[in-house]
């Protein structure tokens, strides 16, 4: 039934992405060549903004020039195919990319290396054992403006970066399936209105615009960067894990005490960032607190440990609940109260 549901839910994609295309053609590429020679293209002619775009099995595309379609969908075959994005180079498709089950045991791929990627919904289905769908970067830009859906194995469809590029989410990040590799990149979440976090480990993570939901347990080895305009709302079950730098220049909220919060960075928050606690949660500080905005301690406990830490910035820090320091030399300026234990 699961698997059912599933390919019911894929189809209905694909007649969507095409149902709303009816301004513009189907193009279809065949063989290994150039995004922009009109040859390769069938109908004769480069695919425009509205046009949809079928990738027939065994075909190796370069784009070297900034293109546009409607939709990308990978033909099901017994050979690979391969899209590659040059260096610097943007390959655009409004409505979405969309990726099928190959017949044999291959690899379709889109190599955005050091290029730019953007969709509407990507769409990476349940795979045969042995198949592969491939979405990999180095420096450049992925970027998906509405949901992202990976389902199957952690060897079937994988997106991965070995680099410092950027994957960018306006959507939902849909199913369980799948592996999205780090490396240095940046995860950044940026729709204007309320998304799920998915519960995942990040390198860097970025929040941007509307109110972010952690989905479970949230881990950032890097860094967690909220911009201005955008709050983190930790209000469910989910534990957060800083590793690095926690950077607030929008808003934080502590709204539940069923996960422990874990801060090994600097706590930086910036003039226009506020850090708010609601509950009487365990705060673990393991980097200090430099506060230029508006610290709300609420009833939480903080407990200082493991390095020597500092308490720093021009705005005033002032603990109401409890603060601890085991084991470390606790540096405090001036603009520090404590007014409970």
């Amino acid at each position: 039934m699961k698997n059912l549901i599933v390919k019911s839910i894929y189809s209905l994609t694909i007649i969507l992405l095409v149902a709303v295309s009816a301004n513009g053609q189907t193009k279809l590429f065949t063989g290994s060549g150039l995004w922009s020679d009109s040859s390769k293209w069938s109908p004769i002619g480069v695919p425009t903004a509205t046009d949809n775009v079928l990738i027939a099995p065994g075909s190796n595309i370069t784009v070297t020039n900034d293109a546009t379609c409607d939709s990308i969908y990978f033909q099901s075959g017994s050979t690979g195919s391969t899209i590659t994005i040059n260096t610097g180079i943007k390959l655009t498709s409004n409505k979405g990319i969309l990726f099928s089950n190959p017949t044999a045991n291959v690899t379709q791929h889109i190599n955005v290396g050091a290029g730019s990627l953007e969709c509407g919904i990507l769409n990476l289905p349940n795979l045969t054992t042995g198949r592969v769908n491939r979405i990999s970067a180095t420096t450049g830009t992925i970027q998906v403006n509405l949901n992202l859906t990976m389902a199957g194995s952690t060897s079937e469809n994988i997106i991965e970066f070995s680099g410092s590029g950027k994957f960018r989410l306006g959507g939902s990040w849909t199913s369980t399936g799948g592996t999205f590799t780090n490396s240095s990149s940046s995860f950044e979440y940026f729709s204007a209105t309320t998304q799920s976090i998915r519960n995942r480990t990040y390198n860097k993570l970025i929040l941007s615009g509307g109110t972010k939901n952690p989905a479970g347990t949230i881990t950032c080895n890097d860094s967690l960067i909220i911009n201005t305009g955008s709050t983190l709302n930790n209000s469910g079950t989910a534990s957060l894990v800083m590793n690095g730098i926690f950077y607030i220049a929008g808003t934080y909220i502590e709204g539940s005490t069923s996960g422990s919060v874990t801060l090994v960075g600097l706590v930086h928050i910036a003039n226009t960032g506020t850090f708010q606690v609601n509950v009487a949660e365990i705060f673990a500080i393991r980097g200090g607190i430099k506060n230029e905005g508006t610290f709300i301690s609420g009833n939480g406990t903080y407990t200082f440990a493991t390095n020597n830490q500092e308490l720093s910035g021009n705005k005033m820090l002032t603990f109401s609940g409890g603060l601890t320091v085991t084991g470390i030399t606790l540096t405090a300026s001036d603009s520090v109260r404590i007014n409970g234990t």
